[in-house]
């Protein structure tokens, strides 16, 4: 059990960036809606420096596309540099830069530990061993850690025990593959948010092609010259393909030949 404690005492307080009002969006039932990810930094150094134990903040969002990683490197950005130590799976990595860097669309970058793996399991071990630990864990992809991807409980389980240390974690991933379905263990995190309360989430979002709020993330892959929408049948969701956020609706789908018709469960949060 992680003993309650004070907050300036334990976990020093983080650069927070105030923003003009016109800039800031209204929270529906408690989730931010399709905000800006500096104003996402800002909302989770203001959960943080506030927290009296550690904590997990879920970033997690429907698609790709919505800024999670860029909100991570601007948090990260706010951080004290010795104070943090970032994460990815090796899984995600694209190329020969990424392996040192959590990268995001605007080029924005964070040096991550150089630990390659696909198991939270291993970043629990490393930390374990560590003498001078990190106040915060941030983790980028958390669904594509696909070594416990058999095991859900395990995946919460790992974050719990990094928690356990005494540092807060900042996790960010996807809710569902390009099938519409579940990504890995992403609905259990969800579900511990409800119950647990020293988890918290914040849900970004983007828009699709049309202009309605994505959903899914259509996987495209390349067919004689031509790109194209991967069918249900094609495996796995790869992070060397290319996505683009789609609504679900209207034909704007994740992929082709879905058996249920692209019908999605509803997200728990």
């Amino acid at each position: 059990m992680v003993e309650s404690r004070s907050a300036s005492e334990h976990y020093p307080p983080v650069a927070v960036v105030k923003m003009a009002p016109e800039v800031r969006v209204k929270l529906e039932n408690n989730t931010i809606v399709d905000p800006p990810p500096i104003f996402i930094a800002e909302q989770i150094t203001e959960i943080l420096n506030s927290a009296h134990n550690p904590r997990v903040i879920l970033l997690h969002a429907d698609t790709m596309y919505a800024g999670k990683s860029t909100a991570l490197n601007e948090l990260a950005r706010m951080l004290p540099l010795d104070s943090y130590m970032a994460f990815q799976p090796a899984i995600a990595v694209r190329n020969e830069d990424q392996k040192n860097s959590i990268i995001d669309r605007n080029g924005g970058r964070t040096s991550v530990n150089p630990l390659q793996t696909n198991d939270l399991g291993d970043i629990v071990k490393y930390l374990e061993n560590l003498d001078a630990k990190p106040t915060y864990v941030l983790i980028d992809e958390l669904m594509l850690f696909i070594g416990n991807a058999d095991n859900h409980e395990d995946a919460v389980l790992a974050i719990e025990a990094i928690r356990g240390m005494g540092m807060h974690l900042v996790i960010a991933g996807i809710n569902y593959t390009f099938k519409g379905e579940d990504f890995t263990f992403m609905r259990e995190m969800a579900l511990e948010v409800v119950s647990n309360p020293n988890w918290h989430h914040i849900r970004m979002q983007t828009l699709c092609n049309c202009g309605r709020p994505a959903k899914v993330s259509a996987r495209l892959v390349w067919r004689g010259g031509v790109s194209c929408l991967a069918s249900y049948s094609d495996g796995d969701f790869l992070a060397s393909d290319e996505y683009a956020p789609r609504c679900n609706e209207e034909g704007h789908v994740g992929c082709t030949g879905h058996p249920n018709g692209n019908i999605m469960d509803k997200w728990p949060i």
